[in-house]
């Protein structure tokens, strides 16, 4: 079922709620039709009560990405990413902490000690945002830049510098486009000719798959919580 409302969505038919035109609530509080339809072409893919989905759909990515760039033949090692502190606040935050950090999703290291630190970022390019400040719908690929350069943003100050130390913001659209940072990696650890390269295909294939599932959870999520008129 989850695959039946995933094609649903590939072909342009909006979620079945909105069928009688009437005013519509979502259980997270998000309310009237304007808004559940043109916040983004899904609510269900944003919907806050789905941030647990939404964890489980990045994960799967990241395992998938991990399992992959483990067949590379340049003898790099993969590792799960790690916490990096940038300071020590005076002011303890919310959570009465007073370090700052960030964590990254995996590491491509290689004998030489460069090191690719990958975040892995799934982003839907119909939302407002992606529409409204990244051109999504006029810019092919406009949705993961416009999160790549947030993922920039988020690690400055935090990574290590120098000599073959670099971030990796692998954003993918949730319709399946690789953003061009995602792409440009993958191309480099699986070049054209290269052995390791069927894991490549491995990946894309097993990430259409995990695109196409997820998007169906995460709506049938929403239908069971029900859209209360």
């Amino acid at each position: 079922h989850s695959f039946r409302v995933a094609l649903r969505e590939r072909v342009l038919c909006r979620p079945a709620w909105n069928h009688d035109d009437r005013p519509l609530v979502c259980s997270c509080g998000a309310e009237g039709q304007e808004l559940l339809l043109n916040e983004c072409y899904n609510h269900a893919v944003v919907c806050p009560n789905n941030h647990g989905l939404i964890v489980l759909r990045h994960d799967a990515v990241a395992s998938a990405l991990q399992t992959a760039l483990k067949a590379n033949t340049h003898g790099a090692i993969v590792t799960p990413g790690r916490e990096y502190v940038r300071q020590i606040d005076a002011v303890p935050n919310e959570h009465n902490e007073h370090v700052r950090f960030v964590r990254t999703d995996l590491e491509y290291v290689l004998p030489d000690g460069s090191t690719a630190r990958i975040d892995v970022s799934v982003v839907d390019p119909t939302s407002i945002k992606a529409i409204g400040q990244w051109h999504a719908a006029t810019r092919p690929g406009g949705a993961a830049s416009g999160r790549a350069r947030v993922k920039v943003n988020h690690y400055t100050g935090f990574l290590p510098q120098g000599v073959g130390q670099r971030l990796v913001p692998f954003v993918i659209e949730s319709t399946g486009r690789l953003g061009d940072e995602a792409a440009a990696f993958l191309e480099e650890v699986f070049p054209p000719g290269n052995a390791s390269l069927r894991a490549r295909t491995r990946f894309l294939t097993t990430l259409s798959y995990i695109l196409a599932r997820y998007l169906g959870k995460l709506t049938e999520a929403a239908w069971l919580r029900r859209f209360n008129n």
